[in-house]
């Protein structure tokens, strides 16, 4: 993985966007900044966009998240195995879902989602967050995690490295592929079980069952038509002998009556009917005349407007018209009244709203000065308030100058004491030293006089000496041993004295570590005093310029004079105060000089505010002059709106009035009208009183015409109910008994023609009287003899016909007997169809049977045929589910075989074991470069001293140490995975180099330089300057108050930033 362009934006102290950061082409790059820059955060950057998480809030990207942002955004552009990836990121500050999107920019495939991101990263990379926080990025403060981790995880770790996962995986894997194999072979056996043993047999023998079972339908179908053929035949002859014998039946059982005698009693009463209704129609016609001259007269004074409805409307008109007149006029002459004063309180009112101008135009003048006063007195204030935090933050930078320094002076003593402690340490040291050298010679003369004794215990007097090779004298006597009291008091004194050394050692190498610790933080505060004076003069520099800029603004009554004392010299006296003061008294301190400095700066504020207040004071009193008279104005100005508003609406409704009383005058009758004059103001009570007496003597005419006329109608209407009670008579005597002998005969003539219908071709020989259309009596009395000859020609006639009726259907039914009979036998393969017996053939369901066996035939048929299809649609499908079966049995069985190898852990252990090892020898080559030849790696991730062969535990390291120890793990895993995986192509170093001395960071810049060959990238991370000497490419951050910030450095700036460090050093040592 090689990192090509990074952005981003939103996390920790970059709330805005950062980059593109373009890194193609680079190698060896340094980020460099001041203590809190922002550095790390560049690497949290690249870590969130490969892993969606970070190294040191335990996943939880919020508290990467900026303080105030909404979002936090991350896009990475990396190249991998060739090919060119993007990953973009987005995490929002509400409940809004994060969106994750890898891209490859060569093939264009995507992954979306952060699960599936993740999981892509992971398999891309063969490493999981874990495994390249420890061999990709170091982190700040947990650069040594691999060095001191325990057994088990430092295995877990290295297995993810190397690669050895793999092994796990394909295992793993195989294990799942076994069981879905496993579960596809079942489900595949239960879907076989589900079909037909043989489809193709079964196909072949439910297609000959059909064949059979569809000649057997198709037969009894044929016979089936022909006994429906011979059971109609002799149902219609049954039929018709009935049908002759119930008609023969119904003409000999019909009702009977005398009609001639009901005939001569209607004729009577028809003639003296006729008599009564000539009478009452003569007598109506004279009351119709009277009637008719009585509406004539009504209708030509109806047409002259004289009906008794406009009448009266006319009376009540006339009778109120002298009082509405009256109020009309009196109405008129006031509202000309008020006209004309309206118009003199128009005048009035322009007087006044000629004096609101002049008050107003003072007013606004007024105003303008407040304003101008306020505006001044504002910008005075806002000035002072101005001078006044300079001034603040001046004193506050001088009270911080004089802490530094102070810390400056303690940080110097501690270091001084911590070197001056360092020559007793050594002291203690070579004494140790010097104490096992003499107790390791002790062990070695006991060990040497055991030795003596075991090669002269077997010797003899005479016997060549196993030295010299001299004979040995005749009293010789062997060595006598060693006492073992001796030897394991002098073990003993030897292990206590290695153990004194190893302690004396240790103590050496924590005074020396502490007085390195001191004498950086010592340079550290002589960096942090240098930054605070200079913070102080920048502050003291804008008090001075505020508060010149502030006295220019004063009253010219509060000008400064030659002879007061200069604000710059006051500043420089308090500031000098306060860097001298305890911490605990310097807020109060600070407010009484403060409040000194800008006595005079208060007392001019105080000058602008009461003037802008007095000019206030006229400029209110003013607008209220002006705001009473213009109330006044408005109030009148409504008043006068309001009366003249109401003008017209009265005008309005006197007018409205006018044309009320104008229509009701003209809608009264014209000879009315012509009596009054053509305007409404103009019309007397003289006028009206005649109109009134004219309406009294019409009334009284119309009035009489109307009772003539009522009385002829209400004779009219008598007469009327006269006539309605004869024809009510003539229908109960006359024409309802007329009508019901006509009825009568009518169904006996039905009876007649349905009889001659049943003889069938008999009927000719049958006379039939035609109905009567006529309604006389005569007419009526002529058809019903008639009808009577006509009745006895027709029983005749049916009588023959019932006996041939009989006889036809007897043969019939002997036809169908014999044809049912071949069936009951089942010849040619049919089934057996019980038929009954006689008559019973002639029922509706007496073929049921029948029926039932050709559809119990063809259900046979439709059964064998969808069997057929059945079968034949799962030849294909057992096929290929018998060649699935077998492919997936032998699959099994090799995935089986599969993980029956990769189960044994010895083997994953042998491989991680044997690329530790492998590690292990890398790394402790890196480590010896590292360190000038002085260090490497034991078997067991321990230490070793090439010098002393001392081996040592990794948490007993200096700071120095421990980090160049990890960064050669750290080199050694980058190089190993890229042999067993892909290749890592970068390496992040966050921090650690602090912890160097000069050389030790050139000999690991120098490492850093050689590891950069090829296309891979180093990316260091410190706030040492010098650091910047040995790269090309720096990154320069650097943090203000909007956030932090990042920009490459020129060749140029590279070097004033190295050269600003060295003088720095140099000054610091003055």
């Amino acid at each position: 993985m090689r990192p090509l362009q990074l952005s981003f934006s939103g996390i920790r102290s970059y709330p805005g966007p950062v980059g593109p950061l373009d890194l193609t082409g680079k190698r060896l790059i340094a980020i460099v900044g001041d203590t809190g820059a922002g550095k790390s955060t560049v690497l949290e950057a690249i870590s969130l966009a490969l892993y969606g998480n970070c190294t040191w809030a335990s996943g939880e990207h919020r508290e990467l998240m900026a303080e105030g942002a909404v979002q936090m955004t991350v896009d990475l552009t990396f190249a991998h195995d060739g090919e060119r990836w993007r990953v973009r990121r987005v995490y929002h500050a509400n409940t809004t879902p994060s969106s994750h999107l890898l891209e490859n920019l060569d093939t264009h495939e995507q992954t979306d989602g952060k699960r599936a991101v993740d999981a892509k990263i992971v398999a891309l990379l063969q490493l999981s967050f874990g495994s390249f926080a420890s061999a990709v990025l170091l982190p700040q403060g947990k650069f040594d995690r691999l060095l001191t981790a325990s057994g088990t995880e430092r295995t877990v770790l290295l297995r993810s490295i190397f690669g050895v996962q793999v092994i796990e995986t394909v295992r793993d894997r195989a294990a799942q592929h076994r069981e879905q194999l496993t579960g596809l072979l079942h489900r595949a056996e239960l879907a076989r079980r589900d079909l037909l043993a043989d489809p193709a047999g079964t196909a072949v023998l439910e297609a000959a069952k059909a064949a059979e079972a569809t000649r057997i339908a198709d037969e009894l179908g044929l016979a089936l038509g022909t006994l429906r053929t011979l059971r109609a035949e002799a149902s219609a002859s049954r039929r018709r002998h009935t049908a002759i014998s119930d008609a023969l039946d119904k003409l000999e059982q019909r009702e009977t009556r005398d009609a001639a005698a009901e005939l001569a009693g209607i004729s009577a009463a028809d003639t003296e009917l006729a008599g009564l209704e000539a009478s009452a129609a003569q007598a109506q016609a004279q009351w119709a005349v009277q009637r008719g001259a009585a509406d004539g007269q009504l209708a030509a004074a109806s047409l002259e407007g004289f009906t008794p409805e406009s009448l009266a409307s006319a009376a009540t008109v006339l009778d109120a018209l002298p009082g509405r007149v009256a109020a009309l006029l009196e109405e008129h002459g006031q509202l000309n009244a008020d006209e004309a004063g309206l118009s003199c309180e128009a005048g009035q009112l322009a007087e006044m709203r000629a004096r609101l101008v002049g008050l107003q135009s003072a007013a606004g003048t007024l105003a303008k000065a407040h304003a101008d006063a306020s505006a001044e007195h504002q910008e005075y204030r806002d000035a002072r308030r101005s001078a006044e935090e300079a001034a603040r933050t001046a004193m506050h930078r001088a009270a911080g100058a004089g802490k530094a320094q102070r810390e400056e002076e303690a940080a110097l003593s501690q270091a001084s004491d911590f070197a001056s402690s360092i020559t007793g340490f050594e002291t203690a040291a070579n004494a140790a030293a010097a104490e096992v050298q003499s107790a390791e010679d002790h062990l070695a003369r006991v060990l040497s006089q055991d030795a003596a004794h075991a090669a002269g215990a077997h010797l003899a007097p005479g016997e060549p000496c196993p030295v010299c090779v001299r004979p040995l004298p005749a009293g010789y006597q062997p060595p006598a041993p060693s006492d073992a009291e001796a030897l394991s008091a002098a073990q003993l004194s030897v292990n206590n004295m290695k153990k004194a050394h190893g302690q004396a050692r240790d103590q050496l190498a924590a005074a020396r570590a502490k007085a390195d610790s001191a004498q950086r933080a010592h340079a550290a505060r002589q960096s942090d005093t240098q930054a605070a004076r200079n913070r102080l003069e920048q502050a003291r520099k804008a008090a001075v310029d505020r508060m010149q800029a502030l006295e220019q603004r004063k009253p010219s009554a509060q000008a400064s004079s030659a002879g007061e004392p200069a604000f710059e010299q006051a500043l420089d006296t308090a500031c000098i105060r306060l860097a001298g003061t305890a911490e605990e008294e310097q807020d109060e301190l600070l407010g009484r000089l403060l409040a000194q400095l800008l006595s005079a700066a208060a007392e001019a504020e105080r000058q602008f505010n009461s003037a802008a207040m007095l000019a206030g004071e006229k400029a209110g009193e003013a607008k209220a002059e002006a705001g009473a008279e213009a109330h006044a104005i408005s109030v009148r100005q409504e008043s006068h709106q309001k009366k003249l508003a109401a003008v017209p609406s009265a005008r309005e409704r006197h007018r409205n009035t006018l044309d009320v009383t104008a229509q009701e005058l003209t809608a009264l009758p014209a000879a009315l009208r012509q009596m009054l004059p053509g305007e409404v103001l103009c019309i007397t009570s003289e006028h009206a009183r005649q109109a009134r007496h004219a309406v009294t003597v019409q009334q009284e005419k119309v009035a009489e015409l109307s009772r003539l006329r009522n009385q002829a109608i209400g004779e009219l209407e008598d007469l009327s109910a006269t006539l309605r009670r004869l024809e009510q008579r003539r229908r109960r005597e006359v024409s309802g008994p007329l009508h019901s002998i006509a009825i009568y005969l009518q169904r006996w003539q039905d009876a007649v023609e349905e009889a001659v219908r049943a003889c069938h071709g008999n009927s000719s020989v049958i006379s039939v009287p035609a109905r009567s259309a006529a309604g006389s009596v005569d007419a009526i009395t002529s058809y019903a003899g008639a009808l009577a000859q006509a009745d006895k020609a027709v029983i005749a006639s049916l009588s023959q016909a019932a006996e041939a009726a009989a006889g036809d259907a007897g043969t019939q039914l002997v036809k169908l007997h014999r044809a049912a009979g071949r069936l009951k036998a089942g010849k040619s393969g049919l089934p057996v169809i019980a038929l009954p017996e006689g008559d019973g053939l002639l029922e509706p369901s007496s073929l049921d049977a029948l029926v039932s066996g050709q559809t119990t035939a063809r259900d046979d048929a439709s059964r064998h045929r969808k069997n057929q299809a059945t079968a034949e649609g799962q030849v294909q499908q057992a096929a290929s589910l018998d060649a699935a079966l077998r492919d997936g049995k032998a699959r099994l069985s090799a995935v089986e075989t599969l993980r029956g190898l990769l189960a044994d852990g010895k083997f994953l252990r042998y491989l991680t074991d044997r690329r530790t090892r492998a590690l292990l020898a890398v790394a402790s080559e890196k480590f010896g470069t590292l360190s000038a030849g002085e260090f490497g790696f034991t078997e067991d991730f321990h230490v070793a001293s090439r010098r002393s062969q001392a081996v040592r535990s990794p948490k007993t390291l200096s700071g120095g140490e421990t980090f160049l120890a990890s960064l050669a793990l750290s080199l050694a895993l980058v190089e190993l995975h890229s042999r067993s995986g892909p290749r890592l192509g970068a390496l992040f170093l966050d921090e650690g180099f602090a912890s160097l001395d000069v050389d030790s960071l050139a000999g690991a810049l120098a490492v850093l330089q050689a590891e950069t060959g090829g296309d891979k990238l180093v990316a260091v991370i410190s706030h040492l300057h010098a650091v910047a000497e040995a790269v090309e490419d720096v990154l320069w951050v650097e943090r203000g108050p909007a956030g932090s910030a990042v920009r490459w450095l020129s060749a140029d700036e590279r070097d004033a930033l190295v050269r600003q460090e060295a003088t720095g050093g140099l000054l610091s040592l003055l």
